[in-house]
């Protein structure tokens, strides 16, 4: 029962998220997840993965974690990458906040 739960929540966020990415194609390179509740899209835009993060959370209360927290002696840390955990209740008001700050922010993104 929990893990049909589960799956069912994933995958509901998942087309969410593909909505989302699918909206904003010339600001993020989305490519979806093979499996798991994780996906690490690329940012397109203007300025760095980093500022992005940063300013999200501090404006929007939207918490992504740059590929640069990652670091690993064993491979490069890929440039603008991002996590976004997607397994979670509340994809829905993370991402009508993340499409918020996008519009907000235009400008500065693009």
């Amino acid at each position: 029962t929990i893990l049909s739960e589960n799956r069912a929540k994933v995958k509901s966020n998942l087309a969410a998220l593909e909505h989302f990415f699918a909206d904003y194609a010339d600001l993020f390179a989305w490519h979806k997840p093979d499996g798991g509740c994780i996906a690490y899209p690329k940012y397109t835009g203007q300025g760095s993965i980093e500022d992005l993060c940063a300013s999200l959370v501090r404006e929007r209360g939207v918490l992504l974690l740059p590929a640069s927290i990652y670091t690993s002696e064993l491979l490069p840390t890929p440039a603008q990458h991002f996590r976004i955990g997607f397994g979670r209740d509340n994809i829905d008001r993370g991402l009508a906040e993340f499409r918020i700050y996008v519009e907000q922010n235009k400008q500065q993104l693009y």
